[in-house]
């Protein structure tokens, strides 16, 4: 039997995940905002100048996963999720990290620890994507 006979088709019904990188003023916030009807979760209140749906901003990492949750569990017409940025909900996840670590940094916690914990935390907001 040939190893042929095991291919298989590799398309399946499943979100795609979609990082866009850019410098200030290039189009981030804009280019998902042509994106099938998009709800924005917006850590960084940047969108006024957007005609768009977004959530209020975040103020905690609670708040963050309390707003997936909505959009993950909630009965909605929303097709896309965007988080807009990521580098502010980093903020968010070291902010919480030394506030249950009662640090008052994220580097008190010595040399990639903080970065250890706060792996957990981004599963978390993966797995809710």
């Amino acid at each position: 039997m040939s190893i042929l006979n095991s291919a298989v088709r590799a398309r399946k019904d499943v979100a795609r995940k979609i990082v866009v990188y850019g410098g200030n003023g290039v189009g981030k916030s804009t280019f998902p905002a042509s994106a099938p009807n998009p709800i924005y979760i917006r850590p960084e209140d940047n969108l006024a100048h957007l005609d768009v749906v977004a959530l209020p901003a975040p103020r905690t990492f609670e708040e963050l996963t309390a707003q997936l949750a909505a959009v993950h569990g909630d009965q909605h017409g929303y097709e896309t999720l965007v988080i807009d940025t990521l580098d502010e909900v980093q903020k968010s996840i070291e902010a919480a990290i030394c506030e249950a670590g009662s640090k008052k940094s994220f580097a008190d916690f010595g040399f990639g620890k903080g970065e250890k914990l706060a792996r957990d935390y981004w599963q978390s907001i993966m797995d809710w994507i």
